[in-house]
């Protein structure tokens, strides 16, 4: 299951078309929500694509939260990072990457090259796929 937690209303509209046409499991939640965070910890979540900000939990916290996350599974972050986030939320995370602009077939394509859709042998649209870092892991990109 891909966890959704966004406030952005367009991008939930288009996800949600481009996740339910390829019959994936996807769960949308509102980041002022209770579930906000438990939910990104439940049983069968695939990936997360999050807010860069949620209300109710500093910012460092968050993204210390997310980095942790982003050890065991593909984290994607929305929104513009700031140097220092970059630096803090990058460090000993692997499968952490920002998303500055928040395009659904952009984020689909993120989300099938690192394998949190379980369609193997799928072509991808590698040209979709957003490279801000040359370190990105190679497992990210297939």
């Amino acid at each position: 299951m891909i966890c959704l937690v966004t406030n952005n209303q367009d991008l939930r509209k288009e996800l949600t078309k481009l996740l339910s046409d390829a019959e994936l499991a996807f769960r949308f939640v509102d980041p002022s929500s209770d579930l906000a965070v438990p939910s990104l910890y439940m049983a069968g979540v695939t990936a997360a694509v999050v807010d860069g900000v949620i209300p109710g939990l500093a910012r460092t916290a968050w993204l210390d939260m997310l980095g942790s996350l982003g050890r065991r599974l593909p984290v994607f972050i929305i929104g513009h990072n700031q140097t220092q986030d970059l630096a803090y939320s990058s460090r000993n995370s692997e499968l952490l990457a920002w998303v500055e602009n928040p395009e659904a077939p952009t984020i689909f394509a993120m989300l099938e090259s690192c394998g949190a859709t379980g369609k193997a042998g799928k072509i991808l649209a590698r040209h979709r796929i957003p490279i801000y870092n040359p370190q990105v892991p190679l497992h990210m990109l297939h």
